[in-house]
């Protein structure tokens, strides 16, 4: 599977090497954490300095960095388009203005980690004010507008 970042492709592997690399993990930490050789990371992250022309790894960390977005960090890259959730994307960012603790509930599959990190990528607080979690199942399955 190919993913399009910046006019860039890249694979879903590529895209976890480069993620691990703007969090500034050595080869040997990003190969432990996908399960592959350390051979293969290097391959990966040549392959990354040449579709993105930069010519070394902090220049590659310091551009994937950049495509995180001003909010939080720490949060995983996406590698997907996100769209077609405005309302509830404005619906989450007002219910996070008015109160310090917010839960979207819903059935699993319709997005809510994704929504969540969104809003969390764009958000304009200081990363140490805020914490972002998951957390089990919904008892009640017909809730799933923001409350």
């Amino acid at each position: 599977m190919m993913f399009q970042m910046s006019e860039v492709e890249v694979s879903t592997r590529e895209a976890e090497v480069l993620a691990a690399v703007a969090e500034h993990r050595s080869n040997a930490q990003i190969a432990r954490t996908l399960h592959i050789s350390v051979r293969t990371v290097e391959s990966h992250v040549s392959s990354l300095l040449r579709k993105y022309g930069v010519t070394d790894r902090r220049e590659l960390a310091n551009l994937a960095g950049t495509r995180r977005g001003p909010g939080m960090t720490g949060l995983s890259a996406s590698r997907t388009t996100f769209f077609g959730r405005t309302q509830d994307t404005a619906d989450l960012r007002d219910a996070l203005g008015q109160a310090r603790l917010v839960t979207l509930l819903g059935p699993g599959g319709m997005g809510k980690t994704r929504l969540a990190a969104v809003v969390a990528l764009n958000w304009p607080c200081p990363v140490r004010s805020s914490t972002w979690c998951q957390s089990g199942r919904v008892s009640s399955p017909g809730q799933s507008r923001l409350r």
